[in-house]
């Protein structure tokens, strides 16, 4: 297992990194922050939901964070800013999905490896302020976006994704101490070309026990998921339990799904090395 797949499937399990946006400084200063570490990270999380083959690692990863007027990278993925108020905001949204390999999961053996999945698209949000006497923060998001799947050098559109979700967050300082928790649900909704990529059963790849299947779009289940994260000075710790429920999901019928509650969780320690603010 390579190493640049591991750093990617931290980042897409929820672990990299850790830092909240709270601790940015604010866009109107017109200022980035640039936090560079380094860290160990650990996860147990399937291939895909519904797999029934699990990645387990616990290995070293850089530590990186960026908050910037336009662009925020950090434990919520890489967002692009567009429109930032004090309640609403229009963001690029990213996701991404690890690659996984057919030959080491029986259900797949002798189909198509499933390459890199990128997303990218728009994201309507709205957030209330941080309440000051509770800490608690309140955020809702509408993310649409396009799914684009890796074959060596070649890259083919899948369709479209989107996966709205509310999320309820609160967050403690107390001198160089630092705490956030937060609690999301969200529910995945895909067209056919995104979910057949990952669930359908092409005729030549038929056997005895895994029938043609073809996925057409609808509702991808839904997911609770909660994350923490704690930062003493330039020590950061954060840890994510998600569990994922495909109680309904469209695709259910594949010969490919062969769990419909799955439960992924990690975590990761870091040491901030250096802080640039310009």
């Amino acid at each position: 297992m390579r190493i640049r797949v591991l750093i990617a499937a931290a980042a897409a399990a929820g672990l990299l990194p850790c830092a909240h946006a709270d601790n940015a400084p604010p866009a109107a200063a017109q200022t980035t922050r640039i936090e560079l570490g380094i860290g160990i990270a650990g996860a147990h999380f399937a291939d895909y939901p519904g797999a029934a083959r699990y990645w387990n690692f616990l290995l070293p990863l850089p530590y990186i964070t960026v908050h910037s007027p336009r662009l925020d990278a950090d434990r919520n993925g890489v967002t692009g800013k567009f429109l930032d108020t004090e309640h609403w905001a229009i963001d690029v949204d990213f996701s991404a999905s690890v690659p996984v390999d057919s030959s080491r999961d029986a259900v797949r053996s002798g189909m198509p490896n499933l390459g890199w999945i990128g997303e990218a698209g728009p994201a309507l949000k709205f957030r209330t302020q941080r309440d000051e006497r509770t800490g608690l923060r309140l955020e809702i998001a509408l993310p649409v976006r396009a799914a684009i799947s890796t074959d060596g050098w070649e890259l083919h559109h899948r369709g479209w994704v989107s996966e709205p979700w509310i999320e309820l967050s609160r967050a403690w300082r107390a001198g160089q101490r630092e705490f956030h928790a937060d609690l999301t649900l969200s529910t995945l909704y895909a067209t056919g070309d995104y979910f057949n990529y990952i669930y359908g059963v092409a005729p030549q790849y038929t056997t005895a026990t895994r029938p043609a299947y073809a996925a057409g779009s609808g509702r991808g289940g839904y997911r609770v998921s909660l994350g923490f994260g704690w930062r003493q000075g330039n020590m950061v710790y954060g840890a994510f339990y998600r569990y994922i429920n495909l109680g309904g999901a469209s695709f259910n019928a594949s010969p490919l799904v062969s769990q419909r509650h799955q439960n992924a969780f990690g975590f990761m320690v870091a040491w901030v090395i250096r802080s640039i603010d310009y």
